[in-house]
């Protein structure tokens, strides 16, 4: 059964689209086996539209998930399939991230094989940290600006139902995004809001962003919407795709744990 709804996600994944995100792979994913669906829209003068499916396998301490996703706007798509394993202890959590990319433009279509590391550690009852490196290339064709790595350290320090979390991402080798803000849980609630600026190393200019994410469950089923509102557009960073310009968006992501 779950080989051949396996094979479905594949072939549906060939006709819908979605967007890349900058996470650690223990990010990624939690427990329990089930399914998931995300949409959503980046507002900017050609919308960027996104559509992704998910699938999550638990073998005891062990995690899956294998996701398809494309992302769409007039000139440029990105089309991607990836596996993530994530392995929680106590103290411990770890994951990699492995995907295939293809970006199409107006006249290339450009391809990558990459791979994600990431782990947390619980240092004490209330701090942990972690660290990642994302879409590191085994393989990649031009424009090898978008095939460049992402690398970050994050944090969080509090309680299991609030707690403050932090975050430093280098983002393409091009500009260094902060994550800074409350994150409030509850077990069918959850909310976090955070300041995100972006500093332009290249030009010296820091740009202010928010963003925010509910979070509902009820029983088997999570309902979450994303979203971002940026006070200062990014024109400064040429990335293909170009998610930087983007002035607000949200993205809905759904799921169904069995």
């Amino acid at each position: 059964m779950r080989k051949s709804f396996v094979v479905f996600l594949m072939i549906l994944g060939l006709f819908v689209f979605s967007m890349r995100t900058v996470k650690s792979p223990v990010d990624l994913l939690e427990g329990q086996s089930g399914v998931g669906v995300k949409f959503g829209v980046m507002f900017l003068d050609n919308w960027l539209t996104n559509f992704e499916l998910d699938y999550f396998d638990q073998e005891n301490s062990l995690n899956g998930l294998l996701y398809l996703r494309t992302e769409n706007s007039e000139n440029e798509s990105i089309n991607s399939i990836g596996y993530v394993i994530k392995g929680v202890s106590k103290n411990f959590q770890w994951g990699t991230n492995f995907v295939f990319n293809s970006l199409t433009t107006e006249s290339t279509v450009s391809r990558s094989l990459s791979v994600g590391i990431g782990f947390e550690a619980a240092l004490s009852n209330y701090f942990n940290i972690g660290a990642f490196i994302d879409d590191l290339p085994l393989y990649a064709q031009k424009p090898f600006t978008f095939f460049k790595p992402n690398v970050g350290i994050d944090f969080s320090f509090g309680t299991s139902n609030f707690n403050l979390y932090g975050a430093l991402k280098y983002v393409k080798q091009e500009y260094i995004q902060f994550n800074l803000g409350p994150v409030i849980s509850f077990t069918n609630l959850y909310f976090d809001v955070f300041w995100v600026p972006e500093y332009i190393v290249k030009d010296n200019v820091m740009l202010n962003k928010i963003s925010g994410d509910f979070k509902i469950k009820l029983e088997d089923l999570s309902i979450s919407i994303f979203g971002f509102y940026a006070f200062d557009r990014n024109f400064l960073v040429d990335i293909p795709m170009h998610y930087e310009e983007a002035p607000y968006g949200y993205e809905v992501n759904i799921e169904v744990k069995f």
